[in-house]
């Protein structure tokens, strides 16, 4: 027997079989069947009824007759939605088939469409088919509707056939929020407010459908217009709420959330003193689903848990069982999504979330590896909206993710004319099952706050390491992440925080974009025996082609090997101001400047490398040792694995590939045997930082006195980078530094040695006035909290470290806050000399 879940029943009684008419001939078979299935239901086998009428033949089951008996079994059984849809279909598409009529009037009294359930019910009487039993139902429906009718003439202060009228076209807008036609429901709505002007149930379904086609402004203003008259109206609540969520106004919506939850701890939603009902709860439990506000979920749970199961709807059930698995309760989440319209379905791995809970609760976890959405969470989205946008995206994918200009125009129309749907798209972002499709439409989205919540989950412990770093990697691609900047990304497998640097790229061969006869030379340089040969092969090269970067860099490669490292690696560079965007040289010269310990210029190269779209196999191990070798010297053994086994896979051909494994080996081997002391090493500069970080400084204190306050060894590295003696009595090295580094001309000169970054750095520092916080400095241009600030031994690599050991820049606290700061002496001078 096929799963079926069974909402609430609607209590409903009435007769299977309407027509007076009887059977007279011998039973067919398919009579046969209707006779069984109607015994069934006599005996109360509700289930076992559906289940055989699934079964029929898809001819006999769509006649009109087991449509129908279908719809009004279900609506016995309580699945409202299913069987409403059927009987609608059923009266549209044969309006003279009169039975459908009482099942119909019944079901639109359940969904309080008074004015539909009057007509339908009206139609029985006026049949002479019916007996009298359907005619009495007909007529206790009746009786039912116009009691609500009357209630709403004394509210709306019209006659009965007016506000049977203007019902009439409000439950037709209602009808048409089901299936997601807003233009509809705004026609339909706006006839009843005609009749009804001050209808407050017709004006939130005109704002709800206004703000659906984009007028959000104008939605927001109709309900606060109905809040002026009814402050507890529900629907108004819940609406603005609702659209001020969807514009990224959380503070509002949560001040109208807490209008609502402040209505339900008081038991009472509107002025009438009714009590809060079952529709009450779910619309609040709704809006505290869609704001994530698991806390107050969980409170009004603590009212219902021991409630049966009927009192609610499964909407309500699965938003507290959501609630519970995200608070770490699993077993009570287990028992709360069992039996509801959640918990059992499969995501693209065939994995329920009852599944997923089942292992936390066997691995002892506290903490799911995906946040299970609340069931609200695709209320920002109409389907034809985001049915425009996957459609339009999966168009802009055929072309390398690049759209076309038409594109970026029904883009921009989009995200303009529905702001809401970036809050969509950020509710997907963080869901298992839509993550990717949250991505890519955050970064079509091109807008600040859209990529601050990308950075956010991509950064966060939630969800698996591939969907966090596609996040990254499309942000790289799309140019809205520096992928030189360290990051600390969570190893959902090893449960760890691990420093990550982010690129994108594709790795593969590829013919270099230079002249064909250029090309055919460097080609049969490369393969002569002889190096002199080779050598004059690429002179002679470079006599008729100047720029060509590859024929440069190879002679460089080539004068290199036999000896001459200085005009080796100018021809190297060289090859790289003719060509900045030649990655093979890059990654080269990076690795040379790495084995020299120049760090920081190394990283530079590196780069120009990360940064390129495409690189060769032999480029990307080149690179891929470099940083290994980086990772060594600063002693991250493990990461420093990792790129190699990285590389290895890449090109396991690599010629040099043993080489830089024997190293990597002999690196761990002497690690591990020198554990304790590289530990002691790194406590001791933590400590050393730490008692500068701890010095007191002030906002205009002068270059005399912070260097005053220096140690003498810090001193002594400091006059050598500037050239002086390095060695005497303190106050006499504090005297000879401060003469030089306030001499424009010997300051200049100095200037000449730092990078473009480091200038920058300066620039920027002097930008704030002269001094600025650490954390802000840092968060621009690194930290060097873990290098050595024992220069002497150890110069450094940092763009921090480097300008500290120039003296034009000291770290300490001003005011109790962690400060970088340019000497006041010392502000203009530089400002000058950095024009």
């Amino acid at each position: 027997m096929s799963h079926r879940k069974r909402r609430p029943s609607s209590h409903s009684k009435f007769p299977m079989s309407a027509p007076v008419n009887a059977r007279s001939a011998p039973p067919t078979p398919k009579e046969n069947k209707i006779l069984e299935i109607e015994s069934l239901l006599q005996e109360g086998k509700v289930e076992e009824a559906l289940f055989l009428m699934d079964s029929l033949p898809p001819k006999v089951k769509n006649e009109p007759f087991m449509r129908f008996m279908y719809a009004t079994t279900l609506l016995e059984f309580g699945d409202i939605e299913q069987s409403g849809e059927i009987l609608m279909e059923l009266q549209k598409k044969y309006p003279h088939f009169t039975e459908v009529n009482l099942p119909l009037a019944m079901w639109y009294l359940l969904q309080a469409w008074t004015a539909h359930a009057t007509r339908a019910a009206q139609k029985i009487l006026n049949t002479r088919e019916f007996d009298l039993l359907g005619k009495e139902s007909a007529q206790g429906i009746i009786n039912d509707a116009r009691i609500k009718l009357h209630v709403l003439m004394e509210q709306l202060n019209l006659p009965l056939d007016k506000v049977e009228q203007a019902c009439w076209h409000d439950e037709n807008g209602q009808m048409a929020i089901t299936r997601q036609n807003y233009t509809e429901t705004e026609y339909q709505t706006r006839l009843a407010l005609k009749i009804a002007p001050h209808w407050t149930s017709a004006h939130n379904n005109h704002a709800y459908a206004g703000y659906f086609l984009g007028k959000c402004s104008e939605a927001i203003g109709e309900c606060e217009d109905v809040l002026v008259q009814e402050p507890n109206n529900l629907h108004g609540l819940k609406n603005l709420a609702f659209f001020h969520a969807g514009l990224g106004n959380e503070e509002k919506a949560k001040l109208y959330a807490d209008q609502l939850f402040t209505l339900w701890e008081s038991g009472k939603y509107n002025d009438t003193g009714d009590d809060l009902d079952t529709e009450s709860v779910e619309i609040l439990l709704s809006i505290l689903g869609m704001l994530e506000d698991t806390d107050r979920i969980w409170q009004v749970f603590q009212k219902y848990k021991n409630f049966p199961r009927e009192i609610l709807s499964e909407f309500s059930w699965d938003t507290f069982g959501i609630a519970a698995a995200r608070l770490g309760h699993f077993k009570e989440a287990r028992k709360l999504l069992k039996n509801g319209d959640i918990g059992n379905v499969p995501d693209q791995h065939d994995i329920s979330l009852l599944e997923k809970i089942d292992k936390a609760i066997q691995a002892k976890e506290k903490n799911l590896v995906w946040t299970p959405p609340y069931p609200a969470f695709m209320m920002l989205f109409s389907d034809k909206t985001l049915f425009d946008l996957v459609n339009l995206m999966e168009k802009i994918e055929e072309h390398d993710n690049l759209p076309t200009p038409s594109q970026q125009r029904q883009l921009n129309e989009i995200y303009s004319r529905y702001p809401f749907v970036v809050q969509g798209l950020k509710k997907m972002l963080w869901t298992e099952m839509t993550s990717g499709l949250g991505t890519m439409g955050l970064i079509y989205a091109n807008q600040t706050h859209a990529d601050a919540e990308l950075l956010r989950f991509a950064l966060s412990d939630c969800g698996d390491d591939d969907s966090r770093m596609f996040c990254l990697t499309k942000m790289n691609e799309a140019g809205r992440y520096d992928p030189s900047e360290l990051m600390k990304f969570w190893n959902s497998s090893k449960k760890e925080w691990m420093e990550i640097r982010v690129f994108s790229q594709r790795i593969e061969d590829f013919e270099p974009d230079i002249n064909p006869e250029s090309l055919r030379l460097i080609r049969k340089a490369s393969e002569v025996k002889n190096r002199e040969e080779g050598i004059a092969i690429l002179r002679r090269l470079l006599e008729k082609d100047p720029n060509c970067a590859m024929a440069w860099y190879n002679l460089g490669a080539f004068i290199l090997n036999q000896g001459n490292e200085e005009e080796g690696l100018a021809y190297m560079r060289k090859s790289v101001e003719l060509d900045p965007n030649y990655v093979f040289a890059h990654a080269n010269l990076a690795l040379k400047e790495v084995l020299d310990g120049n760090e920081t210029v190394a990283l530079d190269h590196l780069q120009i490398v990360q940064k390129a779209k495409v690189i060769s196999p032999d480029t990307a191990s080149i690179s891929s040792y470099a940083h290994m070798l980086i990772h060594i010297n600063n002693g991250n053994m493990a990461e420093a694995r990792n790129i190699f086994e990285a590389a290895k896979e890449i090109h396991p051909d690599h010629k040099t590939l043993h080489l830089y494994e024997e190293m990597l080996e002999d690196a761990e081997a002497f690690y591990e045997s020198n554990k304790f002391l590289i530990d002691y090493q790194h406590n001791s500069r933590q400590r050393f930082h730490m008692k500068m970080l701890n010095t007191k400084l002030t906002v205009e204190m002068i270059l005399e006195k912070c260097l005053s306050q220096l140690t003498n060894e810090t001193l002594s590295a400091v006059c050598e980078f500037w050239r002086t003696i390095s060695y005497g009595k303190k106050a006499e090295m504090v005297k000879r530094l401060n003469e030089r580094i306030l001499n424009p001309d010997i300051l200049e000169e100095l200037l000449q040695e730092f990078s473009d970054k480091e200038i920058e750095a300066l620039q920027w520092v002097l930008g704030s006035g002269g001094w600025c916080a650490l954390k802000d400095f840092a968060q621009k241009y690194g930290s060097d909290l873990e290098e050595s600030p024992f220069w002497k031994y150890h110069k450094p690599q940092t763009i921090l470290g480097r300008l500290k050991r120039a003296a034009l820049l000291f770290t300490g606290t001003v005011d109790d806050q962690r400060t970088v700061l340019i000497p006041g002496d010392l502000r203009a001078l530089l400002t000058d000399k950095l024009k």
